[in-house]
């Protein structure tokens, strides 16, 4: 049986504690900050990212990607929702293992993390970086190679996500 499903959450939200789901239809998608998707269906998703990070997963055994968009790096205190990268990796990795994923059969492809406003281009404080370094931290410790990234410069990129093939496109904006 297929299903596509998205949630999308400004709430706080327990990363290990099963989501509601909301069908999306089985077509090409756009993902905004803060949502999170799991297909099985072939879909492409399209993100617009810049100092924003997408993480993206698929596990060809299953035929199953799973993609999360988020803004900030660390969610502190009640505010847990999917707009902060530890929590929205976090989840997106718990929920494909809910949906039958085995994690050593999940690969992660990572985007975005621009730092695209001249004044704020200081590398070490950027928060591309920390966006970037959130995400890196909850694939580590679950162990899920990554097996491509586009991530840090100076400008936003576009990403096509084929849940199908679990390949991606970047173009620099």
């Amino acid at each position: 049986m297929s299903s596509v499903m998205c949630l999308e959450t400004e709430a706080a939200m327990d990363p290990h504690e099963a989501p509601t789901w909301r069908p999306q239809p089985k077509e090409d998608v756009f993902l905004h900050p803060g949502q999170l998707m799991i297909l099985d269906e072939p879909t492409t998703i399209t993100a617009v990212l810049g100092s924003c990070v997408a993480v993206c997963l698929w596990d060809p055994v299953r035929g199953l990607g799973g993609i999360t968009h988020f803004l900030l790096p660390h969610g502190r205190g009640s505010e847990s929702g999917l707009r902060y990268g530890d929590v929205a990796t976090e989840a997106l990795v718990m929920n494909m293992l809910a949906r039958g994923s085995l994690v050593e059969n999940l690969r992660a492809r990572l985007f975005g993390g621009a730092c695209v406003l001249e004044p704020l281009r200081i590398p070490a404080h950027s928060l591309g970086n920390a966006n970037v370094a959130a995400a890196q931290a909850v694939l580590r410790r679950h162990a899920i190679p990554l097996v491509s990234s586009d991530v840090g410069g100076s400008r936003g990129r576009r990403l096509v996500f084929h849940t199908q093939s679990g390949e991606t496109e970047v173009e620099a904006l």
